[in-house]
């Protein structure tokens, strides 16, 4: 929370203090058994930045998860065959929040992948495009 909350520095006028910042972020989110790949980070970082950057978002995204509240009735509302993926090294969202969501949602399947935090490591494209075309194909 420290990392997310910290002021990021402007990306014009201090690019390096800005990826400096943000590359801490995406390592401590990123899980633990697939390497972190700085360069598409970095990638990511600068096509973000260049295409918005708004310093009091992170503080918006939140604020608006904390007014949200208890969002289960809303998701038991779902009536379509749904699919949970989530990391068990994920530091934000423990993996218990994903399973949580995956009981709460009316035949939902839940997907844990050990190593795999926040993050979407490029390694696991493959896995995770099957999964989603085998709940497709269940519906």
């Amino acid at each position: 929370m420290a990392l997310m909350t910290r002021p990021t520095p402007d990306p014009v006028s201090d690019q390096p203090g800005f990826l400096m910042h943000r590359l801490a972020f995406a390592r401590r989110i990123a899980g633990t058994g697939y390497p972190f790949d700085e360069d598409a980070s970095r990638a990511l970082a600068l096509e973000e930045a260049k295409r918005a950057f708004d310093p009091a978002g992170t503080a918006r995204q939140i604020t608006a998860i904390a007014v949200t509240g208890d969002r289960r009735s809303r998701l038991a509302t779902i009536s379509v065959r749904t699919l949970v993926i989530h990391g068990a090294d994920a530091p934000l969202f423990l993996p218990a929040c994903g399973q949580d969501t995956a009981k709460v949602i009316p035949k939902a399947e839940f997907m844990l992948i050990d190593g795999m935090g926040h993050d979407l490591p490029a390694s696991l494209l493959p896995l995770i495009i099957d999964a989603i075309d085998r709940n497709a194909r269940r519906a």
